[in-house]
């Protein structure tokens, strides 16, 4: 109902968006670049970003996209960065891990 639309409102601008540089040609990950608090103010800031953006920076296929996150606004970005790319290591490695896949498997067998 209409409480449920005023807290998806109220949700988005109370959501963190980390501001991701990458490159879309080579997958290069250029790393976090701000933590900006909802989703509006965020994507002013990535159009700041492109805009800021040098004509060699877009032909060597540089962008940035924005990526929900639980990170403080206003986190210094190399840190943030760190904490993000650990995050991603242990997911990769959670996910080549056979154990993890049968820990899954495992509860999804229980519920049926």
């Amino acid at each position: 109902g209409i409480q449920g639309e005023r807290f998806l409102m109220r949700n988005k601008s109370t959501t963190s968006f980390a501001i991701i540089r990458y490159n879309l040609r080579t997958y290069e990950p250029g790393g976090v670049m701000a933590i900006i608090k909802g989703r509006g103010k965020a994507e002013v800031t990535v159009r700041h970003y492109e805009s800021g953006q040098s004509r060699e920076d877009c032909l060597a296929g540089w962008g940035y996209f924005l990526e929900r996150t639980d990170l403080k606004p206003g986190m210094d970005p190399q840190k943030a960065t760190s904490v993000r790319q650990m995050r991603m290591d242990i997911r990769e490695s959670e996910a080549q891990d056979p154990t993890m896949v049968n820990r899954v498997d495992n509860l999804q067998g229980k519920r049926k």
